[in-house]
């Protein structure tokens, strides 16, 4: 098997396992509290995007090329897509996606994945219900490829948010933290659930489940680890926190 043989059938992989965490996430008995996805002050996507930069230099490694990253920062888009009812997910074993309202959304999410989704549909896959694996895999594998834009975007939007502010240097660019309140706020959250083992927020939920899925295909610079103290007891508490949601 040559190396990009190896590369795609595993980006494949993990898109599969990131497609079950949205469908598990739709249809737990915390979706009734979906409106938080969209009301929090960090919405999820873009607080991933805040643990996933480096805060001391405002490098994002991986946004171009890290394929399981970029597809847990895709899956939780498509919650909050789902959240905004552009989007609907079964709850079928191979869980697949319609799109009820394919007007924009308005914001970053139209560039981050929501119009190359709804294109592709319009152009591919005219019939209701195609795969979300498939759907995942084929949009990151596009990023991979050719045009990386998920993680930059929703980048750019916290640039846009003031939040972070993006330089281009020799090693190209990054994205330095401006206002660092926002990132604490979310890692303040994370430590105090690893700190007492209780569930966070359903937003925050979201957030670690989303983590963890992706970590689970990565092989360094976890996520967690970065984030966290006690990364390998929150890699547990956090396993835990899937665990509820799943059943």
């Amino acid at each position: 098997m040559t190396a990009a043989a190896a590369a795609m059938g595993h980006a494949r992989s993990t898109a599969g396992s990131l497609a079950k965490i949205v469908r598990d996430v739709m249809h737990s008995p915390f979706w009734d509290q979906r409106a938080e996805l969209l009301s929090t002050s960090v919405r999820p996507s873009k607080a991933y995007m805040l643990v996933w930069q480096n805060d001391k230099d405002g490098d994002v490694d991986g946004r171009k090329s890290s394929h399981e990253r970029i597809l847990g920062a895709l899956g939780l888009c498509i919650l909050e897509l789902a959240a905004l009812g552009k989007v609907t997910v079964s709850n079928d074993k191979d869980p697949r996606i319609t799109y009820p309202d394919q007007t924009p959304t308005g914001d970053y999410l139209d560039d981050a994945c929501f119009k190359r989704m709804i294109d592709r549909h319009n152009k591919k896959a005219k019939f209701q219900g195609e795969k979300l694996e498939k759907v995942m895999f084929e949009l990151c594998w596009g990023e991979f490829m050719e045009h990386p834009v998920v993680a930059t975007r929703i980048l750019t939007s916290l640039c846009e948010d003031g939040i972070l502010a993006q330089e281009s240097g020799f090693s190209g660019k990054t994205f330095k933290t401006v206002n660092p309140e926002p990132e604490k706020a979310v890692t303040v959250e994370l430590e105090q659930t690893v700190a007492s083992g209780q569930p966070p927020s359903f937003a925050t939920r979201c957030l670690i489940v989303m983590i963890r899925g992706a970590e689970r295909h990565c092989w360094r610079n976890l996520i967690t680890k970065a984030n966290v103290q006690d990364g390998d007891k929150a890699k547990k508490v956090f396993d835990q926190i899937y665990k509820q949601l799943a059943q």
